[in-house]
């Protein structure tokens, strides 16, 4: 494990989240942004949910970002064509405090002068 921290003991390790909490779903990509089917997590009430990672796959380029409660919490992302793009997250990066309505979701479009596909998403995180 030397390398991996910075004064060497484990416990120095930068935490993330462990990704039981899992949604995945697809959209055919137009000039506008849209929320991916299926993939996106409400968050139970006086919880806080954690992203762990996102990953992305689509025959042609895309831009995908990240959502809370409508509101963007990511840059854009630019997911070359069949490339699959994985983003990993650490603990606390953007916490969500959860309410039972607020969702966490992706929205994917594709970009200027692109060609229209269908796009794959998962999101993965926990509660706490």
């Amino acid at each position: 494990m030397a390398g991996l921290t910075s004064g060497g003991s484990p416990a120095e390790v930068i935490a993330r989240p462990k990704g039981k909490t899992k949604a995945k779903g697809s959209v055919t990509t137009t000039d506008t942004y849209q929320t991916v089917t299926d993939c996106e997590i409400a968050v139970t009430a006086n919880k806080t949910f954690h992203l762990a990672k996102l990953t992305i796959s689509c025959s042609e380029d895309a831009m995908v970002k990240i959502r809370w409660d409508g509101t963007d919490i990511s840059t854009e992302y630019y997911v070359m064509a069949k490339l699959p793009f994985t983003d990993w997250f650490p603990w606390d990066w953007n916490p969500c405090e959860g309410d039972g309505t607020k969702k966490i979701d992706v929205q994917a479009k594709y970009p200027s002068g692109g060609t229209p596909a269908t796009l794959f998403a998962e999101l993965s995180g926990e509660e706490s």
